[in-house]
């Protein structure tokens, strides 16, 4: 069977899980063999995720999707509650008044304060337009701190209690429900670090297994869900050393997604990536996207070339022949606003491109990582570009504003791969970047579907802004070792060669 692990897979997510889920789509559709992927967060409300990334068309029936805690709990902590008799689904309400004590409503929330006389001790917070509960917190008559919070899922009902520390206020204690109320985990904490200390699996009211990790249960979770010879690919440096420290001995691939250097500081290794990396006797593959980063690693660790695999992010569409390029407008950055991404000079370069008398606008789409949107607002303001430039928040609609761009601009200090690149470019929508590894140099073919810009030449980015708006291109497309095709052939070759081994 061919594995996926994961920490998580989020609602709304960035390139790491597109890929990942990318991949296992493609395998899924084309190998005659289960699939399944494998997420280890805890989520009481994973059913929507599910239920959005099947209406998106980003997973299908042809491999399975699992949770750790909703495995810990006998498949009990993500099965919606139906009503006795029919599959309709029940919810489970909680109205707001409660006999012997007062409350107070904020709508705007919507949250209910309450009080015995004037004694504060319990916070509510429902679910918009509802009488079902998100969670509540019992606060101390003393301090007004909460002493204990319980979480309820989107049918209303318990999954989860917290009990807070009434000397520290720190977490201390974490019991796990499922839909039946049967406890199934219960995680306890240092008061004074809130590190967890000991983990509780537990089956009819008896304890069965203790943990001293988080990383300990998982490497259980492991043991119970693989067999020997099963192909795991990872895809979250967090989960390498539970996946190589298990018993079971599986085929191991890890799937390195960004670089494994220091962000400030390339000369030193990430801590996130010492396991796997110094652990090479349990990894069967380094699946890497670029050839310069298995370059990089062959340098500092020697490893041999059979112990890589290079396959690159792909895509269903190579080209796309422009029309009318003069309907795009606007040039656009999709992508995280983080210190990597270095935001801050593709505005100091739009402002040079800006004071030649250029127009065409610039929007940038991205969540805001690092709390760095108010600095680049106030760059705007200096500049004096405000109504040249706007600043929008993160967007599921990436194919559509690639389609109507001129150009799509990146001056990131360093890229794992550079999935928006291609993602443009499949779209018709040229990429200018910097040349920094380690994607850029590999997908884009200077002067055909972009231009490459020497790291920090804010004034050369500025020039061919200029250039591309002037002169655009007739044709953007991707090279062919990008293809969908290829990759099936690419991931069709390392699962038979493993299987060998």
């Amino acid at each position: 069977m061919i594995y996926t692990i994961t920490t998580t897979l989020p609602l709304e997510h960035g390139g790491r899980t597109f890929a990942t889920l990318r991949r296992n789509l493609l395998m899924a559709e084309h190998f005659k063999e289960p699939i399944k992927i494998l997420t280890t967060n805890y989520n009481a409300n994973y059913e929507d995720v599910y239920e959005d990334y099947m209406k998106k068309s980003k997973i299908n029936t042809d491999f399975q999707l699992e949770n750790m805690y909703d495995w810990l709990s006998g498949y009990q902590l993500l099965t919606p509650p139906t009503q006795r008799f029919s599959q309709k689904r029940r919810y489970f309400t909680t109205p707001i008044e409660i006999e012997g004590l007062t409350h107070k409503v904020d709508d705007k929330k919507p949250a209910v304060r309450y009080y015995d006389g004037d004694t504060y001790v319990l916070y509510r917070k429902y679910r918009p337009n509802s009488e079902i509960l998100s969670f509540e917190d019992l606060r101390s008559p003393i301090h007004k701190k909460r002493l204990e919070r319980r979480h309820y899922n989107k049918y209303g009902q318990l999954h989860m209690v917290t009990q807070f520390s009434p000397v520290k206020w720190t977490r201390i204690s974490e019991t796990f429900y499922d839909t039946k109320g049967n406890i199934y985990c219960r995680k306890y904490y240092s008061t004074e670090t809130e590190k967890i200390r000991l983990i509780e699996l537990i089956k009819n009211n008896q304890i069965y297994q203790t943990f001293r990790t988080l990383k300990e249960l998982r490497a259980y979770y492991f043991d119970q869900r693989f067999k020997d010879g099963d192909i795991v690919f990872n895809d979250a440096r967090k989960l390498d050393e539970p996946l190589l420290a298990k018993k079971v001995k599986t085929k191991n691939i890890l799937v390195i997604h960004n670089i494994h250097f220091l962000h400030k500081d390339p000369s030193r290794l990430d801590e996130h990536y010492r396991y796997g990396l110094e652990h090479p006797e349990e990894v069967s593959r380094y699946l890497v996207l670029t050839h310069q980063q298995k370059d990089d690693l062959q340098r500092e660790f020697q490893f041999p070339d059979e112990k890589f695999a290079i396959i690159p992010h792909f895509s269903e569409q190579l080209k796309k022949v422009e029309d009318a390029m003069t309907q795009r407008h606007g040039f656009v950055y999709i992508g995280r606003f983080s210190y990597q991404k270095q935001v801050n000079h593709l505005i100091d370069a739009y402002a040079i491109y800006a004071q030649r008398g250029n127009l065409t606008p610039l929007h940038l789409y991205g969540s805001d990582d690092e709390d760095i949107v108010p600095q680049l607002k106030q760059q705007i303001k200096e500049l004096g570009i405000e109504d040249k430039v706007t600043i929008h928040g993160f967007t599921n609609e990436v194919n559509r504003i690639f389609s109507e761009s001129k150009a799509s601009l990146l001056t990131t200090r360093f890229e794992g791969f550079g999935l928006t690149i291609m993602e443009s470019i499949a779209n018709g929508c040229p990429v200018i970047s910097y040349a920094s590894r380690y994607g850029p140099t590999e997908i884009i073919n200077h002067g055909h579907n972009g231009y490459l810009v020497e790291p920090d030449d804010v004034a050369s980015f500025a020039k061919y802004m200029e250039k591309i708006d002037q002169h655009p291109f007739e044709e953007v497309a991707l090279s062919e070792h990008l293809s969908e095709d290829t990759a099936i052939q690419r991931y069709a070759q390392l699962v038979k060669t493993l299987k060998k081994e």
